[in-house]
């Protein structure tokens, strides 16, 4: 029986969506602080989106803060009234990606590795730019046989794995389903 290895090679376009990363708001007086916690084992880049009405943030307009590795309570701005004395309000949305986004450092000389060992071979299944699912996406897939180890592109540190699906099929709804790990590898990059 054989799979397909999704193998994606990222850049730092957007932010998504980690459960895992909390901010909460605590009020001091008239201003709010908005508190950063990240349980992960590398840092995490945030990006907060403030919607404020009568306020204004400490931040003057910077909206995407790092938060450390395994830290609690990091305060990343704080929230002010601009008149105290008329009605305001906030609301925040947040997105995050792992790493640390303004770290990453690209260096055209290094060669990835594949996700196989250096004296095996497989056929690629999907390419850059692929008629499935890789449109404007730098990503390989390779079929492998279940059980076949699989190796980091370079060096650095697994912060997440899902192995638990076993469904596959050709259809876009199928993502949902795929198993994956991520890491941080030492370059900033997140694969």
């Amino acid at each position: 029986m054989k799979y397909t290895l999704l193998l994606f090679f990222t850049g730092i376009t957007h932010l998504a969506y980690n459960q895992s990363v909390s901010l909460v708001t605590q009020s001091e007086g008239k201003h709010i602080n908005v508190i950063a916690s990240n349980p992960e084992f590398c840092p995490v880049t945030v990006e907060l989106e403030l919607d404020l009405e009568n306020m204004k943030s400490s931040k003057k307009g910077e909206n995407i803060f790092v938060i450390p590795a395994q830290s609690k309570d990091v305060k990343v701005l704080e929230i002010h009234p601009i008149d105290p004395y008329k009605a305001y309000k906030f609301g925040y949305t947040y997105y995050s990606n792992y790493g640390n986004h303004f770290k990453v450092e690209h260096d055209d000389s290094f060669v990835y590795w594949l996700p196989f060992a250096s004296k095996s071979s497989y056929p690629l299944h999907q390419g850059y730019h692929g008629k499935f699912s890789h449109q404007g996406v730098l990503a390989l897939d390779f079929s492998m046989p279940i059980g076949s180890p699989v190796h980091a592109a370079r060096g650095g540190t697994v912060v997440k794995v899902v192995e638990k699906h076993k469904k596959n099929c050709d259809s876009k709804s199928c993502a949902s389903y795929n198993n994956f790990t991520y890491i941080v590898h030492k370059n900033g990059r997140t694969f």
